[in-house]
């Protein structure tokens, strides 16, 4: 299941810490439909185009993981981020919410739903979990994905695009999730009280237009406010914004087919939004004023956004021509020889020598399998030698040195 992506070896080279625009990372004969970084490791990347993909090293080399399209988002579990998700629905006998608890090693069917395009687990109750489908409406579990039951009451418009989680304030006596669903037709949503059902506890429509598609949902985990992309091809399309847990909307840039949003995941005052043929645009208020960020990127079709809490300097975005990064890149197309190191034996066995380019004196070296998970991790200057276990089973290894101003990697084999 997961074949080599074929391609040059892309090193990461040098960049200057102004260079603010966006790079591209492959994938340019592809529609990246999602993309998710790890939330604590910021070198694992995944995407989805024509089959789903991995990185471990900041999206210079990929793995393909699953050789399908259809899938539509990427999900890490968020008290346990080594396991994630995807949601595959291209109206097959292989839709539904797929999971792997090793980091995309090995992947598992939890449900079978067909077109599924959406999900949601609650950060603070992760036994419950919410998948969408395009036409069948929600399905509903509370125990950790084992069973599944319909969850459509009162959605007048079962074909989902987009969901999550909220947490309103709520009395100990009566705990409360809320959750936030977009539709072909509208914003919907739900007051799941956990321990009785009250005659609320149903889909709820909001002030949206049931016209309109609410395309994509976006939550800080700070900060109480929520931003939504809805479109329908009209002069309502656009960026828009709540304060009540989802259920009164308010326009806060019309922004013509855009199709995405995303909330600064440790900044709420930050927010991105993409659209068709539009690029992207960043607001620094969260939501007052927005000016585009489409520096080598142009009026690009953008499908999905991704950032990691670990590192916010990176912006990744899907689009129609690839997956692309803004920020302070750790990958270019090109690579300086000045910058590059020299690591032998390769393949090695417990003994490596590291001899780093011209320009590279001092920084750090660490050590990666092909999990993403960090095994070794030390200073070095000038020269580095490096013992490792003998026990590390044989494999690819990811080597990477870094310091002030540069940042430079290559695999290694054992």
């Amino acid at each position: 299941m997961k074949d080599k992506f074929l391609g040059l070896l892309v090193f990461i080279s040098a960049c200057t810490l102004n260079a603010q625009q966006w790079h591209f990372l492959g994938f340019d004969n592809q529609t990246i439909k999602a993309v998710a970084i790890h939330p604590e490791n910021p070198e694992i990347i995944y995407c989805a185009g024509t089959g789903l993909y991995k990185s471990i090293d900041g999206g210079a080399n990929w793995d393909t993981l699953h050789p399908y399209p259809g899938i539509s988002q990427i999900v890490f579990h968020p008290t346990a981020p080594d396991t994630v998700y995807f949601v595959m629905g291209c109206g097959s006998d292989s839709d539904g919410v797929f999971k792997s608890s090793d980091n995309g090693e090995t992947w598992d069917i939890v449900a079978w739903v067909s077109d599924a395009s959406c999900m949601t687990i609650p950060a603070m109750h992760p036994e419950i979990m919410l998948v969408g489908s395009k036409y069948y409406g929600v399905y509903y579990s509370d125990d950790y994905g084992q069973t599944f039951s319909v969850l459509n009451d009162s959605l007048e418009n079962i074909a989902t695009l987009c969901m999550t989680t909220t947490y309103p304030v709520s009395i100990p006596e009566d705990p409360m999730l809320n959750y936030i669903l977009g539709t072909y037709g509208g914003f919907y949503t739900f007051p799941d009280h956990l321990l009785f059902d009250p005659v609320d506890e149903y889909w709820h429509h909001t002030n949206t237009a049931t016209n309109c598609a609410a395309r994509s949902v976006s939550v800080s985990e700070y900060g109480s406010r929520v931003f939504s992309a809805i479109s329908c091809g009209s002069y309502s399309d656009g960026i828009y914004y709540s304060d009540d847990q989802g259920t009164l909307w308010q326009a806060c840039d019309y922004f013509l087919y855009t199709t995405s949003v995303l909330m600064n995941p440790v900044n709420p005052l930050i927010v991105y939004s993409g659209a068709l043929h539009g690029g992207v645009k960043k607001s620094i208020d969260e939501g007052v004023n927005w000016t585009g960020m489409n520096e080598n990127l142009g009026d690009s079709s953008i499908y999905c956004l991704g950032m990691s809490r670990a590192d916010t300097s990176k912006l990744y975005a899907g689009t129609e021509l690839g997956l692309w990064v803004y920020g302070n890149p750790s990958v270019v197309e090109n690579f300086s020889t000045e910058n590059d190191f020299i690591v032998y034996p390769n393949p090695f066995s417990e003994i490596l020598y590291i001899e780093p380019g011209n320009n590279i004196k001092e920084g750090m070296i660490e050590i990666f399998d092909s999990r993403g998970k960090r095994l070794y991790r030390s200073t070095f200057y000038n020269t580095g030698r490096i013992s490792l276990s003998p026990d590390m089973p044989a494999g690819i290894y990811l080597i990477k040195l870094s310091g002030k101003n540069y940042i430079s990697c290559q695999r290694i084999i054992k």
